[in-house]
């Protein structure tokens, strides 16, 4: 629209991004020092003008990180890079092999095109100031939806201490 209306000539690609998040946090402790949770999340970006491959490296999807699978370091979590999906991405998307040379001789994480994480927490105060999460995390992000694979899914566990401040 943009391009028509300014007459620009717009060479990056054009995309969507959809992202669905939800929390849900039922009532089972009845208590107002514990609480249950339940966070939900999945996301898909398809260009529909241009490359995918041309899709900006930092709109794309990583997990991993404190406000995401909890087990893994920030950003650790990409599409893993095998045969197969190298292939695709050679010929689907049109992505050469130097982008894909390009993207790793420069150290720079690609990134996937799906997402799909949750994670299951538990959280119970024990004075004013301090508390405990248990916590279950999963997900991962992909290439596409069609190369989801539930082996594939990064599972994390874990327990932790909270200090609650007043700022």
């Amino acid at each position: 629209l943009a391009s028509k209306i300014g007459n620009y000539n717009i060479q990056s690609p054009v995309y969507y991004k959809v992202v669905v998040s939800s929390s849900l946090f039922p009532n089972v402790y009845n208590s107002k020092t514990s609480a249950l949770g339940f966070k939900f999340k999945s996301g898909y970006i398809q260009a529909y003008k241009g490359l995918q491959s041309d899709i900006p490296l930092n709109q794309r999807f990583s997990s991993g990180g404190s406000n995401s699978i909890r087990g893994w370091n920030a950003l650790e979590l990409v599409p893993e890079f095998t045969a197969d999906n190298v292939q695709d991405l050679l010929s689907i998307q049109n992505f050469t092999l130097q982008d894909f040379n390009a993207l790793f001789s420069r150290g720079l994480t690609p990134g996937g095109f799906f997402i799909f994480e949750g994670s299951i927490e538990t959280r119970n105060r024990l004075s004013e100031s301090f508390g405990t999460a248990v916590f279950i995390d999963y997900g991962n992000t992909w290439i596409s939806y069609k190369d989801v694979q539930w082996k594939k899914m990064a599972i994390a566990a874990g327990f932790g201490f909270r200090i609650y401040t007043s700022f």
